[in-house]
Formats: C-alpha cells, sequence, structure tokens
C-alpha cells in the first residue's frame, strides 16, 4: 500500500528525530497536539503569495468536497466527423511543419529549490533548535520518499498528488484505521485533479507559490504519518493518542473539514 511504501523508503530516519519532536514523551496527548496546532496555525497565517494563492489555499477544502462527489466522464463515442477534426492536416507545400511543445499542466510546476515552506514550518512548530532540527529531517523523508513514488506514476511536483497524499495520511492517522485501497488513492486523485485543472486561481499562481503549497503539504503529512508510525511501533498510546489529535487538527486547519466526518469507505472517500 501507498503509506507503507513511504515508510519503507524513509526508513532511515532515527526514532529519537521523531520522539523530540513537540516532547511528546514529556507532554499530553493534547498538550502535544496544542503545540503543533498552534504552531502550524501560525505558519500558515504567515505564508505570503498573491491574492491567487490565498484564495487557492482557503478552498481546499471545497475543492476536496467537490472531488468526492466527481464522476469520471463516460467518453463520448467517436464519430467519422470527430475523428477527421482530430487528424493532422499536412502542412502547405514549401512550408516546414512545427511542433508546438504542449504547455505544462496547470496542476504541476517547475521547481525552484529555493522553497521557504520547510524553514517556515519548523521555525512555527518548533520550542528548541532540537525539535527544529528533528522536523527538517522529517520534512526532507518525507519528500524524498513520497517523491520516488510519485516519480513512477508522473505525479512528482504536482499539487493534486501532494493533497491526495496530505488526505489520505491524515485520515487514516486520525481514524487509526487501515489505509485506502490504491483504487480509492486514485480515484481521489483523478477527482482532485479534475477540479484542479479547473481553477483559475491555481492557473494564476507562479511555479514558486505552487512549490510553497507542495512542499507544505508534504511537510504536515510527514509529521503526523511519521509520529503515528513510531507510536505504533513502540506500542506508546500517549504518542498515539497525540499524533492522531495532531492529524485532526491539520485537518481542520487545511482544509476546513471536521475530522470525525471524513472518512474512506471502500474506494470512495466520504465527507458528512
Amino acid at each position: 500500500m501507498y503509506l507503507i511504501k513511504m515508510i519503507g523508503a524513509a526508513s532511515g530516519l532515527s526514532a529519537a528525530a521523531l520522539i523530540c519532536v513537540f516532547s511528546v514523551s514529556a507532554q499530553t496527548a493534547g498538550g502535544a497536539a496544542a503545540v503543533a496546532g498552534g504552531g502550524i496555525k501560525k505558519a500558515l497565517a504567515a505564508e505570503g503569495g498573491s491574492p491567487a494563492a490565498k484564495q487557492f489555499r482557503g478552498g481546499l477544502g471545497a475543492a476536496v468536497k467537490t472531488a468526492a462527489t466527481k464522476k469520471r466522464p463516460t467518453a463520448a463515442p467517436r464519430t467519422p466527423a470527430s475523428r477527421n477534426r482530430n487528424r493532422s492536416t499536412p502542412p502547405p507545400a514549401n512550408r516546414t511543419s512545427r511542433t508546438t511543445p504542449a504547455a505544462p499542466p496547470v496542476t504541476s510546476f517547475k521547481p525552484s529549490g529555493g522553497s521557504s515552506a520547510f524553514n517556515l514550518l519548523a521555525d512555527s512548530i518548533a520550542t528548541t533548535a532540537e525539535e527544529r532540527e528533528g522536523l527538517l529531517m522529517i520534512f526532507s523523508a518525507t519528500k524524498t520518499a513520497f517523491e520516488e513514488e510519485a516519480s513512477v506514476l508522473g505525479r512528482k511536483n504536482n499539487i493534486p498528488a501532494a493533497l491526495t497524499f496530505f488526505i489520505i495520511t491524515n485520515v487514516t492517522v486520525y481514524n487509526d484505521a487501515e489505509e485506502p485501497s490504491d483504487a480509492a488513492v486514485e480515484k481521489l486523485w483523478d477527482a482532485l485533479n479534475g477540479v484542479f485543472e479547473e481553477s483559475p486561481e491555481l492557473s494564476a499562481m507562479s511555479d514558486r507559490e505552487k512549490e510553497e503549497i507542495y512542499d507544505t503539504l508534504l511537510a504536515m503529512s510527514g509529521v503526523s504519518l511519521m509520529g503515528y508510525m513510531q507510536a505504533k511501533q513502540s506500542g506508546d498510546p500517549e504518542m498515539l493518542a497525540s499524533y492522531q489529535q495532531i492529524a485532526g487538527t491539520l485537518l481542520q486547519t487545511v482544509l476546513q473539514i471536521e475530522p470525525g466526518s471524513i472518512r474512506f469507505e471502500g474506494d470512495n472517500i466520504v465527507i458528512e
């Protein structure tokens, strides 16, 4: 499954880096979640960008709700006329045929390597230098592992892919449930991609702004996922409860969706 592959790819991350984040071992579950939630909200509020980028971030929850009800269109049968329209017309004599490169999809971006999302999140959430270092390790390991899997599908540097990962991670962690099927993940990505392809805000955003959102979604997914898996492996119920609350805070803050109202049923995502 997708999350299991992610953990396997990021297995080099030390347990110490995970445990030190938010000093979970020294706090109550609610206290650790409050530290994380407060820092995340602070970081998101501090994010700059154009009006289009701010509007896009604020509309992520609405996009997810639309995607949850979106059905794949049925391809219309091809008629002789449509087949003729799709045939390329040979260029006139004495003219050279030129191929215009296809424009990149609006849902993807060209990375700049200058994203400040990781540092902004780490500075907002961490209370010590050790926590900051641990967070940056988690963010980097999560992105590396995610992109290894996303590259296979041709979805590296793709906003719907990052949001799909954010959703399946935090819904799984919050509910302490089995991760959704590969078919459910594919269906969710396909629906989100369809919604975002029609987003005027995303069309108006720069590559740098898209990269910041992409990195933010991956970083926040890594915090809840890595901590949750460490808690499950160590059998620590306090730590488990803490990261479940963190996942709920992320769903509420980023998507404005009550965490208890979103889940996977079969190959579908359900939002009540």
